[in-house]
């Protein structure tokens, strides 16, 4: 549950990734959207290593492989919508 509501909030909060790049958005903006999405690309990679460091379910694991994943394609768009906009 804690999860889905975390993906409802990333969704609205940045959209689909094609939608960004379908924006109009400043290069001030998508660089914040970028160092955002950059920070929580760290912290997910961090928690992802801990987890298989500790020995963790592989459920567990297995979600956050895929929320990296996930964060590495949203900072991906971001990064299109930038030279996009360029």
């Amino acid at each position: 549950m804690r999860t889905l509501l975390a993906v409802a909030l990333l969704v609205s909060a940045f959209g689909i990734p094609g939608a960004l790049a379908a924006s109009s958005a400043s290069p001030e903006d998508l660089a914040q959207q970028q160092d955002r999405v950059e920070k929580h690309l760290l912290r997910v990679q961090q928690e992802r290593f801990e987890a298989k460091a500790r020995g963790d379910d592989k459920k567990s694991q297995q979600r956050l492989d895929r929320e990296f994943k996930n964060t590495y394609k949203r900072r991906n768009a971001v990064i299109d919508a930038e030279r996009n906009a360029q």
